[in-house]
């Protein structure tokens, strides 16, 4: 483990950075921080600020299919450019899918018992003007 003689220690070879308390990283504008191993958080917290963008798969934007954008245990939460029609993938009992498109906006459970399929819900018709009828 290095010693801190300051906040930001590079340890030789170059193949960790490690930053001490109170330390703090800036990229300049349009500097990308890249992750490709990925990247953990842990005791801490990720803060996107009121003019920044979070952009979580933005291929999903164009796409006509369900994305999903976020797991949490065993479900996920989907996210589907389109109409507000009724979903017609398969997911998991207790998954959430949000449907967006400029003139419709949808949000679903599925509440299926696991057996026989996926029985998505309506729980959310927020707006526009192209509703399922169902249940």
């Amino acid at each position: 483990m290095p010693t801190y003689n300051s906040r930001i220690v590079r340890e030789q070879g170059g193949s960790v950075m490690a930053l001490a308390s109170g330390a703090s990283l800036n990229l300049a504008a349009g500097a990308p921080l890249g992750a490709s191993g990925g990247l953990i958080l842990s005791g801490g917290s990720a803060q996107v600020g009121t003019t920044a963008s979070l952009l979580v798969k933005p291929t999903a934007t164009t796409g006509g299919q369900p994305y999903a954008i976020l797991n949490i245990g065993p479900n996920q939460m989907w996210y589907a450019p389109g109409s507000a029609g009724s979903p017609t993938f398969s997911g998991s009992p207790g998954d959430f899918l949000w449907i967006a498109n400029s003139a419709s906006t949808s949000f679903w459970a599925n509440v299926s018992n696991g057996t026989a399929g996926s029985n998505w819900r309506a729980i959310a018709l927020l707006a526009g003007s192209q509703f399922v009828s169902g249940p």
